[in-house]
């Protein structure tokens, strides 16, 4: 069986350092874990929605980095927010209890990370958002 390497990141990494993330979670202990690996990585939680009026909201008002989403926030699949930071060019991931090969194009196009998650591996797939986002465009 091959193993899986996955990256860790802690406190020492800061590699989310002038990072706005906005969450999207409507579980409270979710989120809550989530806003702790942002702010522990050194990034700032713009806020944490739990609609998703709020979060288009959001996408529309606030300066945000990159967006993690779970797939459906209170019974409802999360493709129209998904469309709007693909619209802004807004990096997203998703999050997602099961199902993560299953529903909108718009949420199976992003990374997907499947809960239950561990703090450190949240942080460091932020980190490598980050990093890639902050890359100046490649020439074809």
């Amino acid at each position: 069986m091959e193993e899986v390497h996955r990256p860790q990141c802690g406190t020492e990494c800061g590699g989310l350092t002038g990072s706005r993330i906005l969450i999207v979670e409507d579980q409270a202990e979710i989120a809550r874990l989530l806003e702790f690996a942002v702010t522990d990585a050194g990034g700032e939680v713009v806020a944490v929605a739990t609609t998703m009026g709020k979060a288009l909201e959001l996408i529309r008002f606030e300066a945000i980095s990159i967006a993690v989403v779970t797939k459906v926030v209170r019974g409802v699949h999360a493709d129209v927010v998904a469309r709007e930071l693909l619209r802004r060019g807004i990096p997203y991931i998703v999050t997602a209890g099961s199902g993560a090969s299953r529903g909108h194009p718009e949420l199976r196009a992003a990374l997907t990370i499947t809960k239950p998650f561990q703090k450190g591996y949240v942080q460091a797939v932020l980190v490598d958002i980050a990093a890639r986002s902050a890359a100046p465009p490649r020439m074809n």
